[in-house]
């Protein structure tokens, strides 16, 4: 039984990781290039004096002859007053959210594939435990119910009554 449970483990579990990863590599590059897509930078100009990690008015615009834009955005500590600054754009015009989260990096797609990987082979591993488990107790019943029922048979005969 055991032996059996191994070689479903080491049949499947290549095949299981392979496949968590396939899935999410290509859900990870998807949600990638969508934070590419969304929030890409644009030149923005201070309109007024900041103070770091408090909103800011600031003036940019979203794209070549696309008309001047005003809004607020959170700028860092060294950003003077005037100066035209790479800011990106899903961050303009929305006060009090922190600095921008650039999108997925290559690494983080590869370590989030890594993860999947490794978190599928555990459930497989734990799932084969846990179904061996119920296995052999469930054998270990039926054992011990047949053992019962040969010794209600022959038991009582074979010993004497005292």
């Amino acid at each position: 039984m055991l032996g059996l449970l191994v070689a479903a483990f080491a049949a499947g579990a290549p095949f299981a990781a392979l496949t968590a990863g396939n899935l999410t590599h290509s859900i990870s590059v998807r949600e990638q290039h969508a934070q590419a897509a969304a929030a890409h930078q644009v030149p923005a100009t201070l309109l007024q004096r900041h103070r770091p990690g408090t909103p800011t008015q600031v003036r940019w615009e979203p794209r070549p002859g696309g008309g001047r834009q005003m809004g607020t955005c959170v700028l860092a500590l060294w950003t003077p007053r005037g100066r035209g600054q790479g800011q990106r754009r899903a961050d303009l015009g929305r006060p009090h959210r922190p600095a921008y989260r650039s999108p997925l990096q290559a690494s983080q797609v590869t370590a989030l594939v890594d993860l999947a990987e490794m978190l599928t082979v555990a459930v497989l591993a734990t799932m084969l435990t846990a179904a061996w488990w119920l296995a052999r107790r469930a054998l270990d019943k039926c054992g011990m119910a047949a053992w019962d029922a040969d010794w209600l048979a022959t038991g009582p005969r074979s010993t004497p009554r005292q």
